[in-house]
């Protein structure tokens, strides 16, 4: 089997307690991801560069990670220097597989499109090691080398209140690191566009339509309106598939009665990650 070899540009808060951590485990999976040959590059918070195969000259950040495939990055929320280069990542268009070292809250709504893990105490490397082949697998090789085919054909619309945006957008970015496509308003409406053309567009072109619910639901009516023109698309047309999310207690009781023979999938009485392998599951079973 032919080895496929990328760089990698870790970004860390250096002064951090795990930072060593996560650095000794990237430095154990060099020789544990079969078909991979991943070079991690390591540029430390005075501009020096490192490398785990070879120490090139004192390069800068920014053409240090213009080099990589990709970039690994270790994100408290608080290290400016860490924030600066996700965000130089995106605008070079590098897939970002981010570790969390606090609450998934603490994403960035601009870090739309990346891979997230948790990072913690009693995370073993081996768990990295095999998340970070899975990231290989489908974030690497599908952004750069091929489409996720069997994704092509899904459009999903993301229904939600505003004021559940630290909830959803966790969510709404994996699903998008993964390859989906997805409409969600703080992406697709720039400013002078019609909000209503917006969103009317994105569920007429919609296959999947989901709809996050909580006990700021009952509470915006453009919810409802969304709601309402899914659920006539779907009785005329049989699509968009609607897939319900809980967000809390209230939202799960709240459901609205058209949707109550529908089969949700709640995201506040377990394990996120059983849920949204739970969700995934309703999205590809169309």
């Amino acid at each position: 089997m032919m080895t496929k070899a990328f760089k990698c540009f870790v970004a860390m808060p250096y002064g951090h307690h795990d930072a060593p951590r996560l650095k000794m485990a990237l430095r154990k999976s060099v020789n544990q991801i079969e078909s991979y040959k991943v070079d991690f590059l390591f540029v430390d918070e005075l501009g020096r560069q490192g490398s785990l195969l070879n120490l090139p000259p004192v390069d800068p950040m920014l053409s240090t990670l213009k080099q990589a495939d990709f970039v690994v990055c270790l994100f408290d929320g608080e290290n400016l220097n860490v924030t600066f280069e996700i965000g130089a990542a995106y605008a070079l268009k590098k897939p970002v597989f981010l570790v969390l070292l606090n609450s998934q809250r603490s994403i960035p709504s601009s870090t739309r499109g990346l891979y997230w893990v948790r990072f913690l105490p009693d995370y073993s490397d081996a768990e990295l090691v095999f998340l970070l082949r899975e990231f290989l697998e489908g974030g690497i090789q599908g952004i750069l080398t091929k489409p996720f085919r069997s994704r092509k054909t899904v459009q999903m619309f993301i229904c939600h209140r505003s004021s559940d945006k630290l909830l959803v957008e966790p969510i709404v970015s994996r699903l998008q690191g993964m390859g989906y496509p997805i409409w969600y308003d703080s992406w697709n409406i720039k400013p002078g566009d019609s909000i209503p053309q917006k969103i009317s567009a994105g569920i007429d072109g919609s296959t999947h339509f989901v709809i996050f619910l909580s006990k700021n639901t009952s509470r915006s009516g453009w919810v409802t309106k969304e709601l309402n023109t899914a659920l006539s698309l779907a009785l005329d047309n049989g699509k968009p598939r609607i897939i319900p999310v809980f967000l809390d207690e209230v939202g799960h009781k709240s459901i609205p009665t058209l949707l109550r023979e529908l089969r949700g999938v709640s995201f506040y009485s377990r394990d996120s990650d059983d849920a949204f392998e739970e969700f995934l599951g309703g999205i590809d079973a169309a």
